[in-house]
């Protein structure tokens, strides 16, 4: 799919490359110069799997890496952000806003707390409503989240998927050579 991605844009690119005068290779019109996409596998977590990793006993000092991975991870999860936006959450991240809601007629204001975020992929400012699990581990760590790298996480966290017995095979299908 991202190769499919990278030829739409290049086709968008050389049409209007030729538009405006320049010469280009015609090629990129031919039927077998196509942006090809694939349905993908959707690999996730259910919810107990998800409650089987935020239950694991990570308190032991020999396991303190695995603890912060675990964490971090589960802010992931819970925020549905990437590594690079929830590696910024601060204590200046948090903050309280009101919500209304309206119930039965009646209207009453409460407060929450909110992550407040610039994604650094999109740029896009995002308000994103701290559940209690995340804000303990917050707490935890003094509302500054340990700061990951993607592969630590991928590595740590295979471990502490084995560990809560998370190990069902999953079949995934894979294109070799434009072939299933």
């Amino acid at each position: 799919n991202t190769v499919g991605k990278c030829i739409s844009i290049l086709k968008v690119i050389l049409h209007y490359a030729e538009f405006d005068g320049h010469l280009v290779n015609k090629a990129y019109k031919e039927k077998a110069f196509k942006a090809v996409n694939r349905e993908t596998d959707s690999i996730y977590l259910t919810r107990e799997e998800i409650e089987s990793i935020i239950a694991l006993d990570l308190s032991n000092k020999e396991h303190k890496m695995l603890d912060m991975v675990r964490d971090v991870f589960i802010v992931g999860v819970f925020t549905a952000q990437r590594v690079s936006d929830y590696n910024g959450i601060t204590s200046n991240s948090i903050r309280k806003i009101n919500i209304k809601e309206t119930k039965e007629g009646i209207t009453e204001t409460r407060q929450v707390y909110v992550l407040d975020l610039i994604q650094q992929k999109t740029k896009a400012k995002v308000l994103i409503p701290i559940s209690s699990t995340v804000m303990s581990i917050l707490k935890k760590y003094d509302y500054n989240l340990p700061k990951l790298k993607d592969l630590q996480i991928n590595i740590y966290i295979k471990q502490i998927a084995r560990m809560a017995k998370i190990n069902q095979p999953i079949k995934i299908s894979s294109i070799r050579g434009g072939k299933f």
